[in-house]
């Protein structure tokens, strides 16, 4: 059986755990799939503190047919690490 579910796949650039031609394997096998690369992204997107992720994720959910926000990708920098009061360290 096959269904039609919109699905987003948000890959890293970066992730050796699960590469992006592994999350295109996966985007090719889904009839509604939009896979959505992080060139500095590591494995996860959103608890890595990506905004850019955020953003697209929340387009996403409020219309799976619109238009993504991928403007940021560009300027999507992975932070090496957060401090605690929310730096970067830059």
């Amino acid at each position: 059986m096959r269904v039609n579910i919109p699905t987003l796949i948000l890959s890293g650039g970066l992730d050796a755990q699960t590469p992006t031609f592994r999350g295109k394997v996966i985007a090719r096998s889904l009839p509604d799939a939009r896979l959505v690369a992080f060139p500095d992204g590591t494995h996860v997107q959103i608890g890595a503190i990506n905004v850019c992720a955020a953003q697209v994720m929340m387009a996403f959910v409020r219309d799976p047919k619109a238009a993504l926000p991928l403007g940021c990708l560009s300027e999507s920098r992975f932070p090496g690490f957060v401090l605690p009061a929310g730096g970067t360290g830059e």
